[in-house]
């Protein structure tokens, strides 16, 4: 499963934890956080994803998208966050969390600003393309 190899990544990363928490604190969160939670933080979720195939059948290897949203109350704390974060994990391959992971590579991000909470919110959202065994 990706989404547990990039948890595991993220959670890895010193320099990603150094500013979100480490371990059970870190503010590292599947789908959505929690409401009121302190900034700066991280959300991740499977966008979609393809699952590879041959003339014979399937062969074991999938390729999701997975989005990474870094949210911070200034820009340049986005703009940090979503750096630290793209260097732990863009270029990745190996086995973490039980998973084996042939490559990980950022395909696309936008900055967002979320103006409808209090305190307002910068966020910097990145797709990742996920190869990895199933």
């Amino acid at each position: 499963m990706s989404e547990t190899a990039i948890l595991a990544l993220l959670k890895a990363s010193s320099a990603v934890t150094a500013l979100v928490g480490s371990g059970s604190s870190a503010r590292i969160y599947a789908m959505t956080a929690p409401q009121r939670v302190t900034a700066p933080f991280v959300t991740f979720q499977r966008i979609s994803g393809t699952r590879w195939r041959t003339i014979t059948g399937p062969t074991g290897m999938a390729q999701p998208r997975i989005q990474i949203d870094a949210y911070a109350t200034t820009y340049a704390g986005a703009k940090a966050l979503a750096t630290t974060i793209r260097q732990a994990i863009d270029g990745y391959r190996g086995a973490i969390g039980g998973v084996r992971v042939g490559g990980i590579a950022l395909v696309s991000d936008q900055d967002l600003y979320e103006g409808d909470v209090n305190p307002a919110l910068y966020r910097v959202s990145m797709d990742f393309m996920v190869t990895h065994d199933e």
